[in-house]
């Protein structure tokens, strides 16, 4: 755990996930399903069973915790975001704006949400071809009607002639 907290981080999250993954793989923890939980050993497991009316027996049980906490650790943060804010949309125009200046004709959408979405990045665990490129366009459409009827800023018309470009090259491209 991290010394300055009492919480496990998410890469130590991940290591012990590692350190499961190879003792399975080398053969260790190959019992039978024992539903045993020790209270002393596992006292926030032992509460969760408790305190949500779980029957530490019923196998179903077991796999709905399981996926609950998936979904808790999805992003990688802590938990998955149920709403964006302004600062989070923000963040993402902000980063992929960066992205797109490094290589303004090459890299698309796609590529950046991928990049965005990997491991330590501030999008860690978000799906990168399906929720990150629908959370750009939503957070760059007011951007662009800002930009349409002329209150936007000299920095958000610079981010939408930056995303443009590429539309735009595809236009001319494509055979009439």
């Amino acid at each position: 755990m991290n010394k300055n907290q009492d919480k496990f981080s998410m890469a130590e999250f991940y290591d012990i996930m590692e350190s499961i993954k190879e003792g399975v793989e080398q053969g260790y923890y190959s019992g039978g399903f024992d539903p045993t939980i020790d209270e002393e050993v596992d006292p926030e497991l032992f509460k969760l069973f408790q305190e949500y009316s779980l029957d530490r027996n019923n196998v179903v049980h077991w796999q709905l915790l399981t996926r609950a906490l998936s979904n808790f650790i999805r992003v990688g943060i802590g938990g998955r975001s149920l709403e964006w804010t302004t600062d989070r949309k923000r963040l993402l125009i902000e980063r992929a704006y960066q992205l797109k200046k490094r290589d303004p004709h090459g890299i698309s959408i796609e590529d950046i949400c991928k990049k965005l979405a990997e491991k330590g990045g501030p999008f860690e665990g978000e799906d990168p071809t399906q929720s990150l490129p629908f959370r750009f366009q939503e957070a760059i459409r007011p951007i662009r009607a800002a930009v349409k009827n002329g209150t936007a800023s000299k920095r958000d018309i610079e981010i939408v002639s930056m995303f443009k470009k590429r539309a735009q090259r595809k236009e001319r491209q494509s055979p009439a």
